[in-house]
């Protein structure tokens, strides 16, 4: 009797530490810790306003995941991607390339190398994009050699629209870049501090002391992002993982240094994208090769001549445009958006021959007049003087 009275009274101890675990005093104990993150992340946005750094990435791909990926999505995508049907990558592929991100202010660019599948060549081609970000909240990806899949032709293009810099699967890579330098600034913010569940305030994590936090995607308990921030190195995450039903389909390892300034930046890190039945699809791994907390001078956007863009911030009917020989903007109709890229080009090539003729013709016709005023003149001088006795 004595053995189950106290067994009752220590499960009554431990329901009465978890009640008040979860009670009015935790909340209060998460908010200052939440607010002292958000704290510890303004201080490293606004160390960093000018920075330079580059990286060296190794992307791999296991045979046959990217083919099976296109058929996870869907088979159309499959057919259009892979017509052959064949395992894609054929055997087990490692791909190299370096990045580099200059930031200065609000204007931030980014360079690097996207491993772009050729249905041409059938391999896989490292194809440079660049993005870039400015005070006005757009931003640009430019791939310089672009693949058409209704024509298999390839041609710069540009785009421009209200979108998060690392958004999406292909810029895996870049987004401990993102969370150092930009952990609050809303074109480059990946985790919300409001939506942040605070799971342990103290675990240890490869010898570091972090405090473990959750994001639930969409309210969901079985989708969420475990982020365990490290408290010495401005709470910024060294590790994060995307839970999906209990299996994690995206893992980050990311180690930092200090700068000359004295606040962290990610010196290298690892990622790995798996299925639900945790088989690699890609892995990358990256370290950097130079890092300047220093002036780097202007960050400017130039787009080459005949770069097909697509500005979302424009009011219809000025959103497609080619940049022309001059850096002008030479806007489509939407008659012309159903052209191949080759026969705008070829319009564009014809209108400024047209151009060019006309201001020849003008130049020739004012020439001529310009002469025939001067024979005229000279002729009524002359006989006007003969005229005098």
């Amino acid at each position: 009797m004595k053995r189950i009275f106290g067994g009752t009274l220590v499960l009554a101890a431990l329901l009465c530490a978890s009640l008040s675990a979860q009670g009015p005093g935790a909340d209060d104990q998460n908010k200052a810790l939440l607010a002292e993150i958000e704290a510890a992340w303004k201080r490293q946005e606004e160390a960093f306003n000018e920075v330079e750094i580059e990286w060296k990435e190794e992307l791999f791909m296991p045979k046959g995941s990217q083919s099976n990926l296109w058929q996870s999505i869907s088979e159309s995508r499959a057919r259009l991607m892979n017509p052959s049907g064949e395992p894609i990558p054929a055997t087990d592929l490692r791909l190299h390339s370096s990045s580099k991100v200059r930031l200065q202010k609000s204007d931030f660019s980014m360079e690097r190398k996207q491993a772009v599948w050729s249905v041409n060549a059938k391999q896989f081609e490292l194809s440079v994009v660049v993005h870039f970000f400015d005070q006005k909240g757009s931003w640009l990806v430019r791939p310089t050699g672009l693949v058409d899949w209704h024509e298999y032709k390839k041609h710069p293009s540009a785009r421009f629209g209200s979108k998060l810099i690392c958004d999406g699967s292909q810029e895996l890579p870049c987004r401990p870049i993102a969370m150092a330098f930009r952990p609050t600034h809303k074109a480059f913010r990946l985790f919300k501090l409001e939506e942040m569940s605070i799971l342990s305030p103290n675990e240890m994590i490869d010898g570091v002391d972090c405090t473990k936090s959750a994001i639930y995607i969409n309210g969901s308990r079985s989708t969420y992002i475990a982020l365990w921030l490290a408290k010495s190195k401005n709470f910024l995450p060294i590790r994060w993982a995307h839970v999906h039903d209990g299996t994690t389909r995206l893992l980050y390892s990311v180690k930092y240094n200090q700068s000359i300034s004295k606040n962290f930046f990610p010196s290298s890190w690892s990622v790995t994208n798996t299925d639900d039945s945790k088989r690699v699809l890609e892995s990358f791994r990256c370290e950097t090769v130079l890092f300047k907390d220093a002036s780097v001078g202007s960050v400017k956007l130039d787009l080459p001549a005949k770069t097909f863009v697509h500005d979302r911030n424009n009011p219809d009917g000025k959103q497609y445009y080619i940049i022309t020989d001059n850096g002008s903007k030479r806007y489509l109709s939407a008659e012309e958006l159903l052209y191949p890229y080759d026969q705008l080009i070829e319009q564009l090539q014809s209108e400024k021959s047209g151009r060019l003729n006309w201001v020849y013709i003008s130049i020739v016709t004012i020439t001529i007049l310009f002469f025939m005023i001067v024979v005229c003149v000279w002729f009524v001088m002359r006989r006007n003087k003969s005229s005098v006795p």
